[in-house]
């Protein structure tokens, strides 16, 4: 959830550990289980998507995966990498890491040869 959202839902109060619920027929609960500062709209070609939740599903009980982007301080991505890499295995028992790489890893990948 973004930290704007949080805090027009959840005045004065922390919205972690929070949970949402979708009402009407086949509604559902979504637990926040962090708070993202900022959202570029790349997507929807807004400026930005300050009033949103990213949220993992599932269709059946086929687990599309995901895709989790983390933060570090500089000089720490590779001593927090594996920690959170095992902390989202630990959230999600069963699911297959199929690679965890860095943004800058991906900007190389996307740019050679380019």
């Amino acid at each position: 959830m973004t930290q704007a959202l949080a805090e027009r839902l959840y005045p004065h109060e922390t919205a972690l550990g929070r949970v949402l619920y979708s009402g009407g027929e086949g509604g559902f609960s979504m637990r926040i289980i962090g708070i993202v500062d900022h959202l570029r709209g790349a997507i929807t070609g807004r400026g930005s998507d300050d009033d949103s939740i990213l949220i993992q599903y599932r269709v059946g009980a086929q687990n599309l995966g995901g895709l989790f982007l983390i933060r570090s301080q500089p000089g720490q991505l590779q001593r927090v990498l594996p920690l959170a890499a095992k902390a989202l295995q630990k959230a999600n028992p069963g699911h297959v890491t199929s690679k965890t790489t860095t943004v800058s890893a991906m900007r190389a990948d996307a740019f050679q040869g380019a």
